[in-house]
């Protein structure tokens, strides 16, 4: 993190190394969706730093991938091959060298939410 702050690499004169790059959180949270929702505790605060350091390299913040309370899932492991299952379909997106159309996602508030299973 340190070498993005130095002058000409992703800021300053010359410093257009990730421009126009994707940046895009992947967490799982030690509690659930409720517990992110309260006033001054959203996940959104927490991963405020992130999407600002996106902007001042000019980058494209997507929404993060999400997984509330992993350690809460059912154990017929049904749940977590969804969730694997997704997780790997937003990274064959990701990983298309930025060539992939951001209208592709559809709405929600984390990117996991955005792609059809």
């Amino acid at each position: 993190m340190d070498c993005v702050f130095e002058p000409g690499f992703a800021f300053g004169e010359g410093g257009i190394a990730l421009r126009d790059k994707y940046l895009c959180n992947a967490v799982s949270t030690g509690a659930s969706l409720e517990a992110y929702s309260e006033p001054g505790a959203s996940l959104e605060q927490y991963l405020l730093p992130f999407r600002q350091t996106a902007a001042f390299c000019g980058m494209r913040y997507l929404q993060p991938f999400v997984v509330h309370a992993p350690h809460e899932m059912r154990n017929d492991d049904s749940e977590v091959k969804k969730t694997a299952q997704t997780y790997a379909r937003a990274l064959s997106f990701l990983t298309k060298a930025n060539k992939f159309d951001i209208c592709e996602f559809g709405g929600g508030q984390y990117l996991n939410q955005q792609i059809n299973p």
